[in-house]
């Protein structure tokens, strides 16, 4: 549901607050209470997912604020197993945010 309400078209900080919410996610582990159910594989589950939508993730680095290019790196380093295409693909947005800061302080 995050990757399809990122895929319309949300207010920044509605994006901002969807897009670490996905972060905090890809980034966990099953509760306690999730693997009392047999649940154990929940973060596995949501990075997989995740990666499902690993293009609309970098597209928003890029085209986003700089805090958001910062959080589709960590996203992608979390949920793309490849390595080479893992750092291609966390360069991307990185880049983004640091030009986007040079221009900021140019200001």
């Amino acid at each position: 549901m995050i990757l399809a309400a990122l895929a319309g078209g949300l207010s920044a900080p509605a994006r901002t607050h969807f897009f670490t919410t996905l972060w905090r996610l890809v980034g966990g582990h099953a509760h306690h209470s999730e693997q009392a159910l047999g649940r154990d594989s929940l973060g596995d589950e949501c990075r997989a997912r995740a990666r499902e939508g690993l293009w609309l993730i970098v597209r928003l680095g890029i085209t986003g604020s700089a805090d958001d290019a910062d959080t589709a790196a960590d996203i992608c380093e979390l949920v793309d197993p490849d390595d080479e295409r893992s750092s291609y693909y966390q360069a991307l947005p990185r880049e983004r945010a640091v030009a986007k800061a040079k221009r900021r302080h140019a200001r």
